[in-house]
């Protein structure tokens, strides 16, 4: 049995004030955790409302001018499934059955994989390619013009996003992969033929 310590006895009023400043201690905690997820709420609440009134669609442009002619730069830009033989950013091109007559791919690549669908087709000029990302809303195309220019060729990339989600689409507007990306792309098309660029965001 425990023997009695007078060191260790408590006055009754002493007992209740500190139970007292206990209870006031966890009600200003419990205010302070309170007060914090309503300002998180309502930050997230402010920036839906934002996304809802940012254009759900969103446009970049990456041009570059090669010194090699149409005719060489055609054929790879045109043949999908043997694209992942010169980009960098694609590990393999599959196959798969057409969708309303056009040709569809799954294309693998460092940052995830994309379903590609040949829209239009107008050699040695003009093509566009839907594609829609697997791992999030995004939907979109990138269209590739190619044209004689003075000094060379220039190919012009542009690429529209759409998302339905409303915080995607504030992102979207930061987002520097996208462009980067685009980028690569004409760099790597260049290498393959044997030329090199500086591609211009515009």
């Amino acid at each position: 049995m425990r023997s009695y310590d007078e060191s260790e006895w408590v006055p009754p009023d002493v007992r209740a004030l500190r139970k007292r400043m206990q209870r006031k201690r966890g009600v200003r905690s419990l205010n302070k955790i309170l007060t914090w997820s309503f300002v998180l709420i309502g930050l997230c609440v402010g920036l839906f409302s934002v996304g809802f009134l940012v254009p759900s669609q969103h446009n970049s442009v990456v041009s570059a001018l090669f010194s090699r002619p149409v005719e060489a730069l055609w054929p790879r830009v045109s043949n999908l499934e043997a694209q992942a033989e010169w980009r960098t950013d694609v590990t393999r091109m599959q196959a798969l059955a057409n969708r309303n007559d056009h040709a569809v791919w799954l294309e693998y690549g460092a940052e995830g994989n994309l379903h590609q669908e040949l829209v239009v087709y107008t050699p040695p000029y003009f093509i566009v390619t839907s594609f829609g990302d697997l791992r999030s809303s995004l939907t979109g195309t990138w269209k590739i013009e190619i044209r004689e220019d003075v000094g060379g060729t220039r190919v012009v990339l542009t690429e529209t996003v759409s998302t339905s989600h409303p915080m995607r689409r504030i992102a979207l507007r930061f987002e520097s992969e996208r462009t980067e990306r685009m980028q690569q792309y004409l760099i790597d098309l260049a290498a393959s033929v044997g030329d090199e660029v500086l591609p211009v965001v515009h």
